[in-house]
Parts: structure tokens; C-alpha cells; sequence
């Protein structure tokens, strides 16, 4: 699955994340396509598939600028409609069971 061509990742700065998250929150076209997009990453497991989607989305930089809760200045992803993006790709394994979510750190919605 395609995105957009002026849908550019890894995001470089905060312009860029601050468009995508406006664009992500007109409708679920776009979020689906990013699902999939990033499900096609693949990885071993949970874990290694969450790092994999988040290598693709923010450049090294980027990442060192977010954290979950956004503590010291960062970017918390929990607020980002980027958070439910990795949401909609986790919910869509229904046969991984409930507790590898805490396992791999991924919280729940």
C-alpha cells in the first residue's frame, strides 16, 4: 500500500509531524492507508514491529524529541494521532494474547 507522494517519511521536524497529524484527523482513509503502510514494515514480533514503525516515521532526531508522556519538553506521543495508527495495527492481531502488550510495553488505549 501506497501513501500520498507529499507524504514524506521518516518526518524530519515538527512541521512535517504537526501535517500529518492534521491530515490524520480528516478521516480514516489516510489512516488506513498508514496502517497498512507500516504493517508491511513486518518484524518478528510485537516489539520489533512497533520499532520498526517507528523508525519509518520519525527520523533519529525526531525520536530523540518524543517520549510517551511528553516529560522534559519532548513530544508525547500518547497525544498524537500517530499513537492510534500503532493502536489500529495492534488491535488487528487477534490471536496475540492480551498480556504481550505489557510485555513489549505498548499501552493500551
Amino acid at each position: 500500500m501506497a501513501l500520498p507522494e507529499d507524504i514524506l517519511l521518516p518526518l524530519k521536524d515538527l512541521l512535517m509531524l504537526e501535517d500529518l497529524e492534521h491530515r490524520l484527523g480528516q478521516g480514516a482513509e489516510l489512516q488506513e492507508k498508514l496502517v497498512r503502510f507500516l504493517a508491511a514494515k513486518g518484524g518478528k514480533s510485537i516489539k520489533d514491529s512497533v520499532k520498526r514503525m517507528i523508525s519509518c516515521l520519525f527520523s533519529n532526531d525526531r525520536t530523540k524529541l518524543c517520549n510517551w508522556t511528553g516529560l522534559g519538553q519532548k513530544i508525547a506521543f500518547k497525544g498524537l494521532m500517530l499513537k492510534n495508527i500503532v493502536h489500529k495495527w495492534k488491535s488487528s492481531f487477534h490471536s496475540v494474547p492480551m498480556n504481550i502488550s505489557q510485555r513489549y510495553g505498548i499501552p493500551d488505549k
